[in-house]
Formats: C-alpha cells, structure tokens, sequence
C-alpha cells in the first residue's frame, strides 16, 4: 500500500483505512497486492481553471450553481445537483487531457467507447433530472422553490 509512493501502515488484508487528517490533500493512492510490484503512475494534471468548457446545452447548469452560490444557496439540493453537472463535466475534460497526454492509458477500444458513452449518458441524466425536478417547481407556492426557479429560468433563458 504505497500514498503519494510512500508506504502506508494503515491496512489490512480487507480493508485500507485512509484518516482524514493523515491523508493528503492530493494522494496517489496504489494497493499492490500478491506478487505484484508497484508501478510509476503520471500526476493528475492541475485543475487549473476550476470551470470546465461546457457543451452550449450544459452551460445554464454553469450559470445557474454559480448564481445559487451567489445567492446564498450553495448547500441547496438544487445548487448540489447543478455542480455536480459542472463537476461530472469537469471530470470528462480532465479525462480526455490525461488520454490526449499519456497520463492515462486509453483503453481497448470497445471499452473506450463504452466508457465514454457512459460519461456522456450520465451527464445527460444528470441535467435531465435537475430540468424535471426545476419543472415540477412550476405553480409552487413554497419561497425556496420559487427563488430557485426564478434564478433557473434567467440562467435558462426561459
């Protein structure tokens, strides 16, 4: 069990206990096990903008968790479900620099298609769950719904 390449005590043969307070903030995480040998693995690239490039149809999500923040609602269901459209985007980027890169290995190709079609099916239902729930706030008389609507329709354009 090698963090950041350094040995690890914290384990066992079933489990690997990672404390908050002991764990870095960034860890490269490797459990070796059996006969195995442990392997030089590339640093994730820097999150150096911490908004992805959103597909057109996803930027409302962007607009929309920004505006929640702004607003004081960050810790809304609604302002959690609009970042992690935002998140999951992010991760995608990130993904696709690392393969472009060579910090990750791609794939056999069937599988890459199949993990990139995943990628892309879950974001989708991602914004199409938060679009339904947004829509059911149609009518609603309770404050908060209104308010978050409200911010989703300037930030959708509707």
């Amino acid at each position: 069990m090698l963090v950041n390449g350094k040995p690890w005590k914290s384990f066992d043969g079933k489990s690997v206990f990672l404390a908050y307070g002991d764990t870095p903030d960034t860890a490269n995480v490797q459990v070796v096990m059996g006969d195995a040998k442990a392997r030089t693995v590339a640093d994730a690239p820097p999150q150096s903008t911490p908004t992805p490039a959103m597909p057109a149809a996803l930027e409302p999500f962007r607009a929309f968790h920004a505006r929640l923040c702004d607003a004081g609602l960050g810790e809304s269901y609604e302002a959690r479900h609009a970042g992690l459209i935002v998140d999951y985007v992010a991760a995608m980027e990130a993904r696709k620099k690392m393969l472009e890169s060579g910090a990750l290995a791609p794939l056999p190709e069937v599988s890459q298609t199949a993990a990139d079609k995943s990628y892309q099916e879950t974001t989708d239902k991602l914004a199409e769950g938060l679009r339904n729930a947004l829509k059911a706030y149609e009518g609603n008389d309770d404050a908060h719904k209104k308010q978050v609507l409200a911010i989703w329709k300037q930030c959708a354009g509707t």
